[in-house]
């Protein structure tokens, strides 16, 4: 007999480099699985702190033009005293270029499907929509709204809560008003 028909076609060495290179394998392919599910997770989450970011920003951007326009030396400001006392005042500043400016704190949240709108009542008694807003959820009040008409052709302002979306015409009974002289 021939001593190479006695030695198995592959030695023991060879199996046993065939079984590591196995486990290496199943373990970089394990380890690229969980690498690539954690990419993806932090993915996610650079994409939320960018949004939040982008939102931040939008939200300095617009406490820059609200304070613009308040600080303005051709700005006129009116106090919208609410209906029921417990709620606390509105302060609109009316620029003849820069438009509406409308801040407060501590303004209750609103349910869900109801909204504030802010209306402009003319001298001839048309009444027009401002702007659509909600409180934050701090209760803090920040609009910037271009304005259709003179601060001359002005009557009054006035904010009712209306369903969300807005209406065409006030809903009810103003929540806030002040009369512009």
């Amino acid at each position: 007999m021939n001593d190479s028909s006695k030695r198995p076609m592959f030695p023991a060495w060879a199996w046993g480099a065939a079984v590591a290179l196995a486990v290496i394998t199943g373990y970089s392919v394990r380890q690229m699985q969980v690498d690539t599910s954690q990419l993806v997770q932090l993915r996610r989450q650079m994409e939320t702190a960018q949004a939040q970011n982008r939102a931040l920003q939008d939200q300095l951007e617009l406490g820059r033009m609200v304070t613009s326009v308040m600080l303005a030396p051709d700005s006129r400001a009116f106090r919208l005293m609410p209906t029921n006392p417990i709620l606390p005042p509105l302060h609109a500043y009316v620029h003849p270029h820069m438009g509406l400016a409308l801040t407060a704190e501590q303004v209750r949240e609103l349910p869900n499907g109801r909204t504030l709108q802010l209306w402009c009542v003319s001298r001839k008694g048309a009444t027009l929509s401002v702007a659509i807003f909600r409180p934050s959820a701090g209760g803090v009040v920040e609009v910037l709204a271009p304005l259709n008409i003179s601060l001359e052709e002005m009557a009054a302002l006035a904010v009712t809560e209306e369903p969300a979306g807005g209406s065409p015409q006030p809903g009810g009974s103003p929540v806030w008003s002040a009369q512009v002289r």
